[in-house]
């Protein structure tokens, strides 16, 4: 039973750095591609723009701004800024602006959402693999004790899903959000997260280091068992006890 618990962990780790592989040899890929621009997401193949960068044209509603806790910049703490991007036909993706320090934080995310902005914005285009909900704010706004709309709600996890579900605009049906580059830098904040943001908790090495300490664990186990099946530990066994009595007696 157990090493067949160890091996399936060992496959399970080989299989996620096979996937995670992949995905990182399509980020270095694409990081490569020149920006492409787009007035919409509509019709597009979201899938095809991960990790692409793009350079959207709409007005950022600054009335839907969020905040996103416990994210760190340089071993600081602080959170990540965000706001709908919307287009010309309605449709809209999330911005992440930027990160901004605890401290003033709340304080200045209000400052930077005062009037909407319309322009060209330029990031990297991002689907979150996994999105982890942040099931006390989802159920504090559908019970109404939260507002999207002209609140700073700040979010305990990356719940972009979240988000997506409470914002007015038409989102994509996938987590994703658009990470502006160091050229939208605000004076001194907001700072682009993109380094941060899209480096993964986990790399395909790690994977790969996991999978192997699965299977040396579950090869040392089956070594074992085969080894006092044959005998050999208890043999060994007698003979250091037929050892000591014969010292003893001496």
């Amino acid at each position: 039973m157990g090493l067949a618990i160890l091996i399936s962990l060992g496959t399970w780790q080989f299989n996620r750095y096979q996937e995670k592989l992949e995905s990182e040899a399509r980020r270095d890929a694409r990081a490569e591609e020149a920006p492409l621009e787009l007035k919409t997401l509509a019709g597009s193949k979201l899938e095809e723009l991960d990790y692409r960068t793009l350079t959207l044209t709409g007005t950022l509603d600054t009335s839907h701004t969020v905040l996103f806790k416990h994210r760190q910049y340089q071993k600081r703490p602080g959170f990540w800024l965000a706001s709908p991007l919307v287009f010309e036909d309605g449709t809209a993706v999330m911005v992440n602006r930027g990160w901004v320090p605890f401290k003033d934080g709340p304080k200045l995310a209000k400052e930077l959402s005062q009037e909407p902005q319309s322009g060209k914005f330029t990031g990297l285009f991002y689907i979150l693999p996994q999105n982890i909900a942040d099931a006390r704010t989802r159920q504090a706004l559908s019970s109404g004790k939260l507002s999207i709309k002209g609140e700073l709600t700040q979010w305990n996890s990356y719940d972009v899903a979240g988000v997506q579900e409470a914002m007015p605009h038409k989102l994509p049906d996938v987590p994703a959000i658009l990470i502006l580059d160091e050229s939208h830098n605000g004076s001194p904040f907001p700072l682009s997260s993109i380094e941060t943001l899209t480096k993964p908790y986990m790399t395909s090495e790690r994977h790969m280091g996991y999978s192997a300490f699965w299977y040396t664990t579950g090869g040392v186990l089956l070594l074992l068992w085969l080894a006092g099946s044959s005998g050999l530990v208890g043999s060994y066994r007698k003979r250091a006890g037929a050892h000591a009595n014969r010292n003893d007696s001496d």
